[in-house]
C-alpha cells in the first residue's frame, strides 16, 4: 500500500511540474499544495512549489517553502540557486550571496549558480568581485547572453568601456531580442562619444520594448548630443508623459528647450521637476541659468542660492552667483576671491593627465608626452602624472628619459629606503656586497626582471631574491642567484637591497644593452623527461602547442589580455597539430564544447609551480599565449613563443613591432581593434597552418 501511495504522489509530482512548464502556474500550485496535504515533507512539492510563489512574486513565501525543502535535502545546488534567487528578488543580497555559494560549493560548473552569484554582488557594487563568476559562466556556457550581458554591465560600472562594448554586443550575437543589451550598449557607444551608434541602438531597444521612459530618455540624450534638438523635445515630452516623476527626463527636456531658446518653457518644465524633487540644486541651477537669460537676474540670484543652500561647496554654482552679483554690483556678497582660480589648477592638471592617458591608449604617443608636460607645469612633483608620462616614454623606446621617471610608479613609491634594514640600491659599486631583489608587480614581471641575476653577480654581488613560491624552484636554476627567499629573513644582513624592476633604470639599459641572453631559466632533467612521455604518447608526431588564453583575474589589466575560450574554436580546425592546454583553470566541459571532436592534453592543471610548467614547455614545438607569466616563462628558457597582445599597450612590447628585444624566441600578434581577437586568431591560424 505504502509503494503504491509513493508512486501516486511521484505521478503527482510530475504533473505539477508539467503543469509548471507549461504556464499554468496556479493549476501547478494547487497540486502541489494537494502532496503536502497528505505528505507535509514531501522535497519536490516543497521545491517546486516555492518556485511556483517566486514566479508569482511571493518571495517571503518562496523563500520559506526552499528553507524547508533543503533542510529535507542540503545537497541539492538548484535549490540553493533557486532560494539565492528568492533573496535577491526581496533585497537580502548578503543572503542570497551565501546560497549562491552554497550552490557552488556542491557543483562549481554550475552556470547559473555563477551568473547569479556575479549579480548578487554587482547588486551591492562590488563589481569587482562579481566579474570574475561572470567569466566563469562564461566558461562553463559561452552560450549564455545573460553572462555576457551582465559582466557588460559590472565592466561599465568599472569605467571599462571598450570591454563593457564588446560584452554586449556577444550578448546580443546569441539574443538579438535583448533590448536591455541594446539600450545599455548604446549607453556605452554614448560614453564613448559614437553618437550614431548609440542612436541605432537605442532605437533598436524601443523597438523590442515600446514606450520604455528609460530608453526614451537615452535616445533623447543621444538626439541632443548629434544636434537634433527638435526631436529630442518630443523624445523626452514622451518619457515624461509616461513616468511623470521621471525627474532626470525633466531636467534633460528643459535643459534642450533653454538651449533651443524656449525659455518659458523650460522654466515651466524645471518648476515640475522641483515639484518632483523639491530639493534639487541642479534643478536650482538650471532655473538661475534660465532666468538669468530672461533678464530677471534678481530671480537668477535667489535660485542659484537656494542651489547653494542644498550643495554649498559646488564651484559653478558659486561662479554663476558671483556673476550675477557683480552685475548687479554686489560682488562683496558672493563668497569668491582671487585665490579660487589656484585652487583650479590641480584639478587642471589632473584633467590634462587624462587627456594624456587617452592619447596614450590611442597610441599617440607625442600627444600624450604633450599633456603629460602640461600638466607637469601646475605639479612638477606628482608622482602619478610622471609614472604616466614614464609608460608613454618606455612605450616609445625612450628608455634613457623612461628609466628615471619609471621610479615614480606605485611600488617603487611603496618601500621605504631603509624598508630590509639597509639603504636602497642607486647604482653604488657591488664588489663584495650582498644584495636582495624584491620583487614587485605580476609574476611575468618577476620572470622578466630575473634575466639582471648574472649581472649583478658578474660585478660582484652575492644575490639574494625575494620571490613569488611558485617561482622558488625555476628561480634557483638563474646563474648568479644564491638563495630564494619568499619572505625577510630574521636578521637579512644585506648591504643594499632594489626593486627587481629598478635595476634596469641602475644599469642603464638601452636597446642596445638590454639582457637578452636566454635561455636564463631552466627545468629540471627529470621533470622535462618524464612530461615528455606524457606529451609525446598524445602527440603521436604532430606538432606540440600549448595554449594560454587568459591570465590571473588579479591582474589589472585581465580583461583586455584575456581572450573568450570560443574564439579559439579555429585552432581545433588546424591539420597536424596536437593542443596541449597549459591554462590552469581550464575547465573540460568548457573545452569540449569549444573545440567539439577534437582531443586536447590537459597539462595545466599538473603543474604546481613554474618549474612544472617550464617542464612541460620544454617538450613543446610552440607556445601560444597571452601577455601573462606563461610567455614570459616561454621566452625566458628560449623555447617559440607567439604572444597576443591586445590594443591596450604595455610599454614592455614597444609600439607596433612584431618581436621583442626583450624574448628573441618571441613573436608578437597586437589586436587592430578593443575587444577583437577574431582577426587576430584568423592571422595565427593561417601562419599556423603555414608551419605545420
Amino acid at each position: 500500500m505504502l509503494a503504491q501511495q509513493t508512486s501516486s504522489l511521484n505521478a503527482e509530482i510530475e504533473k505539477a511540474v508539467g503543469l509548471y512548464q507549461a504556464g499554468e502556474l496556479t493549476r501547478a500550485a494547487n497540486l502541489c499544495q494537494r502532496i503536502l496535504t497528505t505528505q507535509p515533507k514531501h522535497f519536490g512539492a516543497l521545491h517546486l512549489f516555492g518556485v511556483i510563489q517566486h514566479k508569482a512574486g511571493e518571495y517571503a513565501q518562496a523563500v520559506d517553502l526552499m528553507e524547508q525543502s533543503i533542510k529535507l535535502q542540503p545537497n541539492a545546488d538548484s535549490c540553493w540557486c533557486n532560494l539565492g534567487l528568492a533573496h535577491s528578488a526581496l533585497g537580502q543580497h548578503e543572503q542570497a550571496i551565501n546560497a549562491y555559494r552554497r550552490a557552488l560549493a556542491l557543483n562549481p560548473l554550475s552556470a547559473a549558480a555563477n551568473l547569479n552569484l556575479g549579480m548578487a554582488l554587482s547588486a551591492l557594487d562590488r563589481d569587482q568581485e562579481a566579474v570574475p563568476f561572470y567569466d566563469r559562466a562564461i566558461q562553463i556556457k559561452p552560450d549564455l547572453p545573460e553572462a555576457h550581458y551582465n559582466l557588460g554591465n559590472a565592466l561599465w560600472f568599472l569605467g571599462q568601456l571598450f570591454e563593457a562594448v564588446q560584452c554586449y554586443r556577444r550578448a546580443l550575437a546569441l539574443k538579438p531580442d535583448f533590448p536591455e543589451a541594446c539600450l545599455n550598449l548604446g549607453n556605452t557607444l554614448l560614453d564613448l562619444d559614437e553618437v550614431a551608434q548609440a542612436i541605432e541602438y537605442f532605437r533598436r531597444a524601443l523597438k523590442l520594448k515600446a514606450d520604455w521612459p528609460v530608453a526614451l530618455y537615452s535616445l533623447g540624450n543621444a538626439l541632443r548630443d548629434a544636434g537634433q534638438g527638435e526631436e529630442a523635445i518630443g523624445v523626452f515630452k514622451r518619457a515624461v508623459a509616461l513616468q511623470p516623476n521621471y525627474i532626470d527626463a525633466h531636467l534633460a527636456l528643459g535643459d534642450v528647450l533653454s538651449a533651443g531658446g524656449a525659455l518659458a518653457e523650460a522654466l515651466a518644465v524645471y518648476q515640475l521637476a522641483l515639484d518632483i524633487e523639491p530639493r534639487s540644486s541642479e534643478v536650482f541651477f538650471n532655473m538661475g541659468n534660465v532666468l538669468r537669460a530672461l533678464g530677471r537676474p534678481e530671480d537668477a540670484v535667489d535660485a542659484y542660492r537656494q542651489a547653494l543652500a542644498i550643495t554649498p561647496d559646488l564651484t559653478v554654482i558659486q561662479s554663476h552667483l558671483n556673476s550675477v552679483l557683480s552685475a548687479l554690483g554686489q560682488a562683496q556678497e558672493s563668497g569668491i576671491n582671487d585665490a579660487s582660480a589656484e585652487e583650479h589648477e590641480p584639478l587642471h592638471a589632473t584633467a590634462l593627465s587624462n587627456l594624456g592617458n587617452a592619447a596614450l591608449a590611442a597610441g599617440q604617443i607625442e600627444k600624450a608626452i604633450a599633456h603629460f608636460d602640461r600638466a607637469l607645469l601646475f605639479k612638477p612633483a606628482d608622482v602619478e602624472i610622471l609614472h604616466n608620462k614614464s609608460i608613454a616614454l618606455l612605450l616609445d623606446g625612450q628608455l634613457a628619459q623612461g628609466w628615471p621617471l619609471y621610479e615614480n610608479r606605485p611600488a617603487a613609491q611603496s618601500g621605504a629606503s631603509d624598508a630590509y634594514g639597509c639603504p636602497r640600491w642607486q647604482g653604488q659599486d657591488l664588489n663584495g656586497k650582498r644584495i636582495l631583489l624584491v620583487k614587485e608587480q605580476g609574476l611575468g614581471n618577476q620572470i622578466q626582471f630575473l634575466r639582471y641575476v648574472p649581472l649583478l653577480a658578474a660585478m660582484g654581488a652575492e644575490v639574494d631574491v625575494l620571490l613569488d613560491p611558485s617561482l622558488q624552484r625555476i628561480a634557483a636554476n638563474v646563474p648568479g642567484v644564491a638563495r630564494v627567499l619568499d619572505k625577510l629573513p630574521a636578521q637579512p644582513g644585506y648591504d643594499y637591497w632594489s626593486f627587481l624592476m629598478s635595476v634596469p633604470h641602475r644599469l642603464e639599459t638601452q636597446f642596445d644593452s638590454v639582457p637578452n641572453k636566454v635561455p636564463y631559466l631552466a627545468a629540471q632533467p627529470d621533470d622535462v623527461a618524464a612530461w615528455g612521455k606524457d606529451i609525446d604518447d598524445f602527440a603521436q608526431g604532430r606538432r606540440r602547442v600549448g595554449l594560454v588564453w587568459a591570465g590571473s583575474n588579479t591582474h589589472s589589466n585581465n580583461r583586455n589580455r584575456s581572450i573568450p575560450l570560443q574564439v579559439l574554436a579555429p585552432l581545433a580546425q588546424v591539420a597536424g597539430i596536437a593542443l596541449i592546454v597549459l591554462q590552469q583553470d581550464a575547465i573540460p566541459e568548457a573545452l569540449a564544447h569549444v573545440f567539439r571532436n577534437t582531443a586536447v592534453l590537459l597539462a595545466g592543471e599538473q603543474c604546481k609551480d613554474f618549474s612544472d610548467t617550464a617542464a612541460a614547455i620544454m617538450n613543446l614545438d610552440l607556445v601560444i599565449s597571452v601577455d601573462t607569466a606563461t610567455a614570459h616563462l616561454a621566452g625566458a628558457l628560449g623555447r617559440p613563443v607567439w604572444t597576443l597582445l591586445p590594443c591596450n599597450r604595455d610599454w614592455r612590447w614597444l609600439l607596433e613591432r612584431d618581436d621583442s628585444p626583450w624574448y628573441p624566441s618571441m613573436r608578437l600578434y597586437r589586436q587592430q581593434e578593443y575587444g577583437q581577437w577574431d582577426e587576430v586568431i584568423a592571422r595565427l591560424v593561417q601562419d599556423l597552418s603555414a608551419k605545420s
